[in-house]
């Protein structure tokens, strides 16, 4: 009787365990980490973080510099929003009053 109690007592503290540490939560890991694990050769360009909504949860959004737009939601699932995205930093700002 001892050496079942003894073993079902090791099993309990294994499944316990393995309870506790089996996952990594998305919001234990960095944006850029969580896409560098699903897309390894996407450069990150900018990403913002913010609960789009409220849930209390937060959402990021990735430009890539390949133009690739991403959302990444708070269980850490990657979607593809859009494709092609350029910059246009290298454009003159608009002057709304001309003098």
């Amino acid at each position: 009787m001892k050496g079942k109690f003894s073993t079902m007592a090791l099993l309990l503290s294994f499944a316990v365990f393995f309870a506790f540490t089996g996952d990594v939560s998305a919001a234990a890991m960095k944006p850029k980490d969580i896409l560098a694990e699903k897309y390894p050769n996407e450069v990150v360009k900018l990403v913002k973080t913010d609960d789009i909504n409220n849930d209390k949860k937060k959402e990021s959004f990735i430009l890539t510099e390949s133009g690739n737009f991403y959302l990444i939601n708070a269980k850490g699932h990657v979607v593809l929003i859009n494709t092609g995205i350029v910059s246009d930093e290298s454009l003159e700002p608009k002057n709304l009053f001309r003098s």
